[in-house]
């Protein structure tokens, strides 16, 4: 069974005296304008889609493309820090091998000129250099644990900045 859309309008016929003696009826098949309307309606909503579809890949897009800025911002940060970071972890040892080396001198002139001058002997305690000798390794190794840190947190950074490429990570 086939629908048809119809549009009528009714008006009513009067005399010279303004009596109604019967109504004119005029009546429009309409059904090609409703189907019309109906399809515009459907475009419409799916023009609305299409957008929906297209803002929220934009959004995508934009997001990715932040999130690679990002990630090659942290990269560099993380090159960036490695380079002194190479350099304090690399200088550690040496320093703490001098300091080795320089209190064993101490310990040699000590043991060769037990009594210093007064001079020197105020010195020894004005810098307290018993308390020195316990320190300092023990302050270079801060150091180097500082280091250690520093090191896991720029290698976190260069695998935060490798996340989504395919590229492996070097550990």
């Amino acid at each position: 069974m086939k629908q048809t859309w119809m549009d009528t309008s009714k008006m009513p016929l009067r005399d010279a005296k303004g009596n109604i003696f019967g109504i004119l009826s005029v009546t429009e098949d309409i059904t090609e304008r409703h189907q019309a309307q109906e399809e515009l309606k459907q475009q419409k909503q799916n023009l609305e889609e299409a957008l929906a579809e297209l803002q929220g890949a934009q959004v995508q897009l934009v997001q990715s493309e932040k999130m690679s800025a990002l990630g090659n911002l942290v990269a560099g940060v993380a090159h960036e820090i490695n380079n002194p970071v190479g350099f304090l972890g690399g200088n550690i040892q040496p320093a703490l091998d001098y300091i080795k080396d320089i209190f064993s001198l101490i310990n040699l002139y000590q043991q060769e000129y037990s009594n210093p001058s007064g001079i020197i002997q105020d010195e020894i305690e004005a810098i307290d250099l018993d308390y020195i000798r316990e320190d300092l390794p023990k302050l270079v190794g801060s150091m180097r644990e500082g280091v250690k840190r520093i090191r896991d947190i720029s290698t976190s950074l260069r695998t935060f900045s490798r996340a989504d490429s395919d590229r492996p990570t070097n550990r």
